[in-house]
């Protein structure tokens, strides 16, 4: 059979198009292979294979060349598959994610169209009400094993000291103390510096019926996976078929917002992730028409945190829009009024401060919350430069992608969010402007809930504008409303999946978990540090040891003025959460304190923690003295290391498997030192550690000359072994 020109020019841009898409494909699956999503800042794999291979991947579109297939079914095929062009043009950056999402999803949206009429008549389930035997059932397994993962996740964090005492610590402690009694009138109000009664109330009666930090997580994970079952009941109870909330509910169970939120990059719990299900109870009473049940969703929002103001003030403008305009100037102007009162009376006045605290996330535009608002106006420059900041774009577009498609059916409501995406992006710092953080939360919540509506929407009144954009080419004959409604719901469903795979912090995603699960487990360091401090002392700690003392102990911040009887325990090697001057200022206020005495010293692998008690001066430290040896002495043990510090030598011998470092303060010195050792074995096996002087409980500086400090560690006998004695001090920690 003779074909013609145009069937063949028809297969030839078939097999361009899926050409295209295995180009993107290559650079999603091979060639980006990490992605940190804090940074928005992306990994490449300089040795993926080339793009020529991906030809093959058009091979398929031979098939058309079959006298089985007609011009008319090889011209949809081209027509659907346009989107997938885009693959040839993406770049190598973090921007290509977002974009290959939306693009893919457009193809398979488009595809769908197309072949809706051979999918319905083979799998009837899609428009009936068969699933609603099944779909409950798998539901509920996901939301079992997403709520198990977040929990997991916050657990492994907590046991290698990964996760830190802020936020959840601090929001924690504070339920602790209003259960204990040890709190005033204005800690029911507010804790963190906001305003969140409601949550301070609730939370309180949990920690008190739970009072441990296992049960705290689970109760987080399943706050915030909360939008699954609520997204089925959404469907189901607005007229949805059983399939349709089933792709709703998954969309919702794969939100990349919602997949970050369990470890907020390492804040943990938050009291916002109590907006997800009563903003999205608020959606669906709106839907009903429930108006009893929105008035109580809208006043439960104000009193989880003060920026909720800012989210009904961007409602009442969308309500105003609608010409609704009683309701829109009742929560536009009262959301204003509410928020001023909130940041400049009422927080300041409950945290005793002059201004609203949270006000120096603006510093970069003002000092108060009138200055940043008039900060267009009277210094636009600063204000452009922020603005215009390309974390804000990586942000929103991230924000958007999983319900793309869905929004744009009808994206006034976007006017809603507005204002709260403005709070974020005028932010001067740019790492704040991730989904890692918990700050697109509320954002996340109401454009699932949005997606939701336009869904019904389209249900009830069939195709608008922007369907007519999105099947371009395919609308000569009208199809109908059903093969339109599974097409949104599956390319909600895939995109807001693979979002997830790119997103979302997971064990087998792009943002992976593999960094802090394969950090060493501290639990076995911790319990001795616990066994050394009786209950109901009072700690001051570091930044990610403070929260395993709180539910025993009352804790503060490590520099906090001491008194008689305090713990002061502390990591020696958390370059980012404690500040190194304060740390080492620290130690050298114990060391020239003798009524604070060590008690404990621990290591696990290359991290080191020590254990101090405050004392009236009666009471000696459990833990012996370093030893002093005389220089001859000190010669006549191992042999000589070179070192380049002089007011320190090192000797070494081999003995019992073991090596065995001695470390000698030569003359009194005014700094401390941390011993660093590589060896090599005669098979080529090399190994590193690290040890402060003195296991960081006495500090070189503090010591008489001829004090020395023993190493031991085990280990196969070594040929090469190469020490340094590094200072410690401040600039240190920024190596």
């Amino acid at each position: 059979m003779i074909l013609s020109r145009r069937r063949i020019g028809y297969t030839g841009l078939i097999f361009v198009c899926l050409f295209g898409l295995a180009v993107a494909l290559r650079l999603y699956l091979f060639k980006i292979t990490e992605v940190n999503m804090f940074r928005y800042q992306v990994a490449l794999n300089p040795e993926c294979f080339p793009v020529f291979w991906c030809a093959a991947a058009g091979l398929p579109a031979l098939l058309f060349l079959s006298p089985f297939y007609s011009e008319s079914v090889q011209k949809k095929a081209v027509l659907s598959l346009l989107p997938f062009l885009a693959g040839f043009v993406l770049p190598e950056n973090y921007f290509f994610y977002p974009c290959f999402l939306v693009m893919l999803g457009w193809g398979v949206l488009r595809m769908l169209k197309v072949s809706g009429v051979e999918i319905l008549r083979k799998y009837r389930v899609l428009n009936n009400d068969d699933g609603l035997l099944i779909f409950p059932w798998i539901l509920a397994v996901v939301y079992a094993l997403l709520v198990w993962w977040g929990y997991h996740m916050q657990c492994q964090a907590a046991k290698c000291l990964y996760i830190c005492y802020s936020d959840w610590g601090t929001y924690t402690e504070s339920y602790l103390r209003l259960i204990r009694g040890s709190s005033t009138w204005k800690d029911w109000l507010s804790t963190g510096a906001h305003w969140n009664p409601l949550v301070n109330v609730f939370m309180a009666g949990f920690v008190k019926l739970f009072p441990f930090q296992e049960a705290l997580f689970l109760f987080n994970s399943m706050l915030i996976y909360s939008a699954v079952p609520l997204m089925w009941l959404f469907g189901t109870k607005t007229g949805m078929k059983p399939f349709h909330s089933f792709c709703f509910a998954m969309a919702a169970a794969f939100c990349p917002v919602y997949g970050n939120l369990s470890l907020c990059l390492f804040y943990g719990f938050h009291p916002i992730y109590f907006s997800i299900p009563l903003l999205l109870l608020f959606f669906l009473f709106r839907e009903k028409r429930n108006r009893w049940g929105m008035v109580i969703c809208l006043i439960a929002t104000l009193m989880i945190k003060e920026t909720m103001m800012i989210f009904w003030f961007g409602y009442g403008v969308w309500l105003l829009f609608r010409k609704k305009w009683i309701w829109g100037a009742v929560l536009s102007l009262g959301g204003l009024a509410g928020f001023w009162l909130l940041s400049s009376r009422v927080l300041p006045y409950l945290v005793n401060a002059d201004d609203y605290p949270l006000t120096f996330l603006y510093s970069s535009l003002g000092s108060t919350p009138l200055e940043v608002m008039q900060t267009p106006f009277t210094r636009p420059a600063a204000f452009w430069n922020i603005c215009l900041q390309w974390q804000n774009f990586a942000f929103l577009i991230t924000l958007l992608v999983p319900f793309f498609f869905c929004i744009w059916l009808d994206p006034v409501m976007l006017i809603a969010v507005m204002p709260l995406l403005a709070g974020v992006c005028l932010r001067g710092s740019p790492e704040i402007k991730s989904i890692v953080l918990h700050y697109g939360t509320e954002t996340a919540t109401v454009l699932l809930a949005m997606a939701a509506v336009n869904f019904n929407r389209l249900r009830e009144h069939g195709g608008n504008g922007m369907c007519r954009f999105l099947f371009f080419g395919l609308n000569r004959r009208k199809c109908s409303r059903s093969i339109l409604l599974n097409a949104f719901a599956v390319t909600l469903f895939m995109t807001s999946g693979i979002a997830h795979y790119c997103f979302a912090q997971s064990g087998w995603g792009k943002y992976s978990f593999s960094f802090v699960a394969n950090l060493p487990d501290m639990t076995s360091v911790i319990n001795r540090i616990k066994e050394k401090i009786p209950s109901g002392a009072r700690v001051l700690a570091t930044e990610r040891l403070r929260n395993h003392f709180m539910y025993d102990h009352p804790t503060v911040n490590f520099m906090s003025p001491r008194k008689v009887g305090d713990f002061i325990v502390f990591s020696l090697d958390d370059r980012l959460m404690d500040s190194p001057d304060q740390l080492e200022l620290l130690r050298r206020q114990i060391a020239a304190d003798p009524k604070i005495i060590p008690v404990v010293s621990a290591s696990a692998g290359n991290r080191h923690f020590a254990a101090f008690k405050v004392t009236d001066g009666s009471e000696k430290s459990p833990l012996p003295p370093l030893q002093t040896i005389s220089a001859d002495e000190f010669a006549r043990i191992g042999f000589p290391l070179q070192v380049e510090d002089r007011d320190f030598s090192v000797r070494y011998l081999y003995r019992n498997n073991k090596h065995v470092f001695l470390v000698r303060v030569e003359k009194v010195t005014d700094h401390d030192v941390d011993l660093l050792v590589e060896m090599e074995s005669a098979e080529g096996a090399k190994s590193a550690f690290s040890e402060p002087f003195g296991q960081g409980i006495y500090p070189a500086y503090s010591c008489p000359a001829g004090t020395v400090f023993m190493v031991e560690k085990d280990g196969p006998q070594a040929v090469k072994i190469q020490v340094v004695c590094l200072e410690r001090n401040a600039s240190r920690f920024k190596r």
